[in-house]
């Protein structure tokens, strides 16, 4: 797991959907931990739609999601949270920084519509050392 630290951040984005705003300056006042690595088939005990033990688990409802971490006696992030941990007290636009890398992430145009491996690419580590933020799959929060 990673850890994040206690901090403050903008949250969201003026050129983003609709959803992403109002941007605004929100705080994490106490650390707390954050999976490092998506969850893979293995750990989860069953493949989604990609085969392999260390895809990340797809295909899963918000539910089934949330029961897994609670049987391992954790929770799922906030939206906060999570996105805390991915653009840093710098703001970033994407873990690495404000600069689109296409070397840094997994999406359509150079995935063959396939997930990858979890950590495949360690240069989009985010600053808490959390891997595959951006891209590879949706993330589920709380």
């Amino acid at each position: 797991m990673a850890l994040a630290p206690a901090g403050c951040f903008i949250m969201g984005s003026d050129t983003g959907e609709t959803d992403e705003r109002p941007v605004q300056e929100q705080c994490i006042t106490a650390p707390y931990w954050i999976d490092r690595y998506e969850v893979t088939n293995a750990l989860y005990g069953s493949a989604g739609a990609f085969d392999g033990d260390t895809r990340p688990r797809d295909s899963l409802t918000w539910f089934e999601a949330s029961a897994f971490c609670a049987g391992r006696g954790g929770r799922l992030p906030t939206e906060l949270e999570w996105e805390y941990a991915a653009r840093s007290t710098a703001n970033r636009v994407y873990p690495w920084g404000n600069r689109f890398i296409s070397e840094n992430l997994v999406y359509d145009a150079n995935a063959a519509m396939q997930s990858a491996p979890v950590g495949s690419y360690s240069s989009g580590a985010s600053w808490v050392g959390a891997e595959d933020m951006s891209g590879n799959l949706w993330e589920w929060t709380s």
